[in-house]
């Protein structure tokens, strides 16, 4: 064993849904024929046995992260999570002092790597978490910055609206009053009330205000910040 390998000898496997397959746990213990490998249903209390932990997270069950990450703080166990798939509700346990998180399929598919990890000092972060953590890691940069003006993206209401009531829709997402709508679009008054009941009843919305948030949810709008 080289000088960056470090002694692994007992390992457990906490498998609290039993969703591990037989077959793989046995395929496991052959691979780690070196270490002492046991699996349970339960996370015990001492894990002053325990060398490298295994913890099992289910979608609907995700318990016993609060106590892991005690235990992880105060002994130098390794701990590795893994999950059915990946998904961005398993982020936030990246701020734990973890050493890995990957799904079973990945762990089925890359056995051997997982393993030789196991007896390494090196994490193991699934691929596909990678590009999950850098789009949540932008997406909660922006969410802090303030929304600067709502653009009406054209391609989603083609065949929808007119190019009237684009353009007026555009200016009710900006705050517009009907008066600057009509200055700025060189309409008479008439026209702006008649494009906006247009609108309105297209979109089977009550007021503007109704209009700009179905707008929203429709993904008919960009935010820029």
């Amino acid at each position: 064993m080289d000088k960056n390998k470090v002694s692994v000898s007992r390992i457990l496997i906490v498998d609290l849904m039993g969703l591990i397959a037989d077959k793989h746990f046995c395929q496991l213990q052959v691979n780690l024929e070196r270490a002492k490998l046991k699996k349970t249903a339960e996370l015990p209390d001492c894990m002053d046995n325990v060398d490298v932990l295994f913890y099992v997270l289910d979608k609907e069950n995700q318990v016993g992260l609060t106590h892991l990450n005690k235990i992880s703080k105060k002994s130098r166990l390794k701990i590795y999570l893994m999950t059915e798939e990946v998904s961005p509700s398993f982020i936030p346990y990246l701020s734990f002092p973890f050493d890995g998180l990957f799904s079973l399929e990945f762990f089925y598919r890359n056995t051997q790597l997982v393993i030789n990890t196991v007896y390494s000092t090196g994490p193991v972060l699934e691929p596909a978490m990678h590009h999950r953590l850098a789009f949540e890691i932008d997406r909660r940069r922006t969410v802090k910055k303030p929304i600067k003006q709502f653009i009406l993206k054209s391609d989603k209401v083609e065949g929808l609206l007119k190019e009237n009531e684009q353009k007026v829709l555009q200016l009710l997402l900006e705050g517009c009053s009907n008066q600057m709508i009509a200055q700025k679009l060189y309409f008479s008054p008439s026209t702006v009330s008649s494009t906006i009941s247009s609108l309105l009843r297209k979109m089977d919305v009550q007021d503007r205000t109704q209009a700009t948030v179905q707008a929203i949810r429709n993904g008919w709008v960009e935010s820029l910040r």
